[in-house]
């Protein structure tokens, strides 16, 4: 958030995963599309929330019982963890890949989230990612 507001971009997080499949694949055949990578390279910053990063928070930051989504509770020991239950608290969501726009101060911009299920196409992941432009650059 700090470098977005230092350089005025938006921030795209990037809820993803070590081992995701569906995560490899649009980076694979989506990011890499012209349009697409233009602007992720020019017009974001990205930062990517890996879900099931087992790198231990430190100690100071580790919860037990954490609430996560409705009547469930998960103890935060890792940096996994902790953007695992940021995803589900913020979204209700616990799939992969996931991305949100938000601007410098850390508001979701309206253009809503994308996924693999629903932008795995680099057209309609562009025209995502310009809405949300958009709507920032107003």
């Amino acid at each position: 958030l700090s470098y977005a507001k230092k350089v005025d971009k938006p921030l795209l997080l990037d809820f993803t995963g070590w081992n995701c499949v569906n995560c490899r694949k649009m980076e694979e055949s989506v990011w890499v599309d012209n349009d697409v990578y233009e602007i992720l390279k020019e017009e974001l910053v990205i930062v990517s929330l890996y879900v099931d990063e087992r790198i231990d928070l430190p100690v100071n930051e580790q919860k037990k019982n954490v609430p996560i989504g409705k009547n469930r509770t998960r103890d935060m020991v890792t940096v996994g963890d902790k953007w695992m239950i940021k995803q589900i608290n913020d979204y209700g969501i616990a799939a992969q890949p996931y991305y949100v726009m938000q601007t410098p101060d850390g508001k979701d911009l309206s253009n809503g989230s994308a996924d693999f299920q629903n932008h795995s196409n680099p057209k309609v992941f562009k025209e995502w990612l310009d809405k949300g432009l958009s709507e920032f650059n107003r």
